[in-house]
This record gives structure tokens, sequence and C-alpha cells, in this order.
């Protein structure tokens, strides 16, 4: 997962299955702009977000066909 914007600034990534359970997350310092995604996440629809404290910077479908 590659962070282009530079206008985001988020300070955490969440990765959330479609009955609301985060599955996946992790604090992201401000240099980083590429994040290594689990191998282990099963097919299925997944939701992405980008957050900084309360807000939520930006969210993304993730479809894993494996």
């Amino acid at each position: 997962m590659s962070i282009d914007d530079p206008a985001l600034a988020p300070q955490i990534i969440k990765i959330i299955d479609l009955s609301g359970k985060v599955v996946f997350t992790v604090p992201i310092e401000q240099d980083i702009k590429n994040i290594q995604v689990m191998e282990n996440l099963k097919t299925g629809v997944y939701i992405v977000t980008l957050e900084s404290g309360n807000l939520v910077l930006y969210t993304e479908k993730l479809i894993i066909n494996n």
C-alpha cells in the first residue's frame, strides 16, 4: 500500500472486515510512504482507513482474492 498524497498525514492505518472487526492496525511514521499489509488476510472484502487522531482521512475498499 502506498501513500502518495502529501496532504495526508495519517498516524494510523486500519484494515477492517465487513463485520466491523479490526484485523490489522499499525501506527505510521511521517516519513513512511509504503506499508506492507499482512499476507495472511483471508479472501474477502475489507475497508482500509487512514486516520489521524479521531479523524478518518481516507477510506478505501480492499478486495483480497487468494
